[in-house]
């Protein structure tokens, strides 16, 4: 593990056990925005109806500045940024890489596979989840995409709250998360949707794995009997396991199976497994 990834797990656990000590049994009883001296705190999750999945802090500036340049109070706007035949107001903000990790490395034969691999457990800290009582709890997309910026440690506030879709106000807490992965590419959403509270499933997981990696598409057969070449997500599910990213189910309704026998494609994405991916992936 690098030495940015250990400082931020360290950093994480500090913060956690602050907010431990205004929870009850792992969910927000009450909830403080100046819990933590100096920075102010958000919590988020649970489809808006309290404060438990997890938090977000940021530093209380002491100081005030006037924006400058496009759509900050003053000067031109930037030039209109087009992703899949959409147009995305940039507002002089340029375009983000569509490569969240840059350095990912597959990491074939080493990669944890447990969900309460210790490691994966301290690994909850970079992510700024709160509540693990229940690892098996499918992801809604707004916190599966927020757990994927957060595992890639990039400054979502530069992206404004703007998105191209209707279904997102700029108001929510997933705001800024969705118009950063729509700006880097990561998202294109599905006829001017977000769908920010639906389940993900593990084919659309395995999509954005693969476009915030930047690792090249495969071309094989798929392995896994439950993927139909017709599949719109096959490519990205095969990448995705080639990467050494995902694997299949090893157990279905209780059930073992070899582990390429079944994907699952439509089935909704665990906090667990969406937790050991993201470490795999950054360690």
């Amino acid at each position: 593990m690098n030495t940015t990834l250990t400082s931020r797990i360290l950093a994480g656990a500090t913060i956690v056990g602050a907010i431990y000590a205004g929870a009850i049994s792992g969910v927000f009883g009450t909830f403080s925005p100046t819990i933590i001296s100096g920075q102010s705190c958000s919590g988020y999750g649970y489809y808006g109806y309290g404060y438990g999945y997890g938090y977000d802090c940021t530093p209380v500036s002491t100081t005030t500045t006037t924006p400058t340049g496009g759509g900050a109070g003053g000067g031109t706007a930037g030039t209109p940024l087009v992703i899949d035949g959409q147009v995305i107001p940039t507002g002089g903000i340029s375009p983000f890489s569509d490569t969240l990790f840059p350095d990912f490395t597959p990491a074939c034969g080493g990669e944890a596979t447990s969900l309460r691999d210790p490691a994966v457990l301290a690994y909850y800290d970079v992510l700024k989840v709160i509540d693990r009582s229940n690892l098996d709890r499918t992801l809604t997309r707004a916190e599966f995409l927020k757990l994927v910026l957060n595992a890639s440690g990039v400054d979502v506030s530069s992206a404004g709250t703007t998105t191209p879709f209707s279904d997102v106000s700029s108001s929510m807490w997933y705001a800024s998360y969705v118009a950063y992965a729509v700006k880097g590419g990561i998202i294109q959403g599905d006829n001017g949707l977000f769908r920010p509270n639906d389940t993900i499933t593990r084919g659309e997981a395995s999509k954005i794995f693969v476009r915030a990696t930047g690792v090249t598409y495969s071309t094989g057969s798929i392995v896994f009997s439950d993927v139909l070449p017709t599949n719109s997500l096959a490519v990205y599910i095969q990448t995705a396991y080639d990467n050494c990213i995902v694997h299949g189910r090893h157990t279905v309704n209780g059930v073992p199976t070899t582990p390429t026998r079944l994907f699952e494609a439509w089935d909704g994405i665990t906090l667990g497994e969406t937790a050991k991916i993201l470490y795999n992936m950054t360690r």
